[in-house]
């Protein structure tokens, strides 16, 4: 399971955070936030480092990854099987290490759907709603498990 309680997350705009849809759910663009707080502001490879870039793609994976458990709520015993994760980076125009940096998002699915990766983009943009430095969009397939005990297990 997540890292992050699986809760209802607020939207920014006019959208849902997490659409069910079938045997899919759909993450709308998740920032590093925590709680309340805003996002850090900033530019990868020049006021936030490498590292830093990484631990704040992780923490927004989280926060995706728990929007796919709270859409699946109502789900008996769901297992998630990852379909496609985009990784959004502000960065400066000479930073070239987007997959490193992504690899944290991966690492982060990877652990949650049991050794399994999806496919992945990592698009260097100019800017993300917010000032954020970074936004995790995540789309997972769901495998429905039998309850121990009924039919089929």
């Amino acid at each position: 399971m997540n890292a992050e309680p699986a809760v209802q997350m607020s939207a920014a705009g006019r959208y849902e955070t997490a659409v069910l849809f079938g045997d899919q759910v759909h993450v709308a663009g998740m920032t590093p936030r925590q709680g309340a707080a805003a996002p850090p502001r900033g530019r990868i490879g020049d006021t936030i480092d490498e590292a830093e870039a990484r631990r704040l793609v992780a923490l927004a994976t989280n926060r995706a990854t728990a929007a796919a458990e709270w859409a699946t709520r109502g789900e008996e015993r769901p297992s998630f099987v990852p379909l496609m994760l985009t990784v959004y980076l502000v960065t400066t125009s000479g930073f070239e290490r987007h997959s490193v940096v992504a690899d944290a998002a991966s690492d982060v699915v990877s652990a949650w759907c049991g050794g399994r990766l999806p496919a992945r983009a990592a698009v260097g943009v100019r800017s993300l709603p917010g000032g954020a430095p970074l936004e995790v969009s995540l789309v997972v397939g769901i495998e429905r498990r039998p309850a121990p005990g009924s039919r089929g297990s």
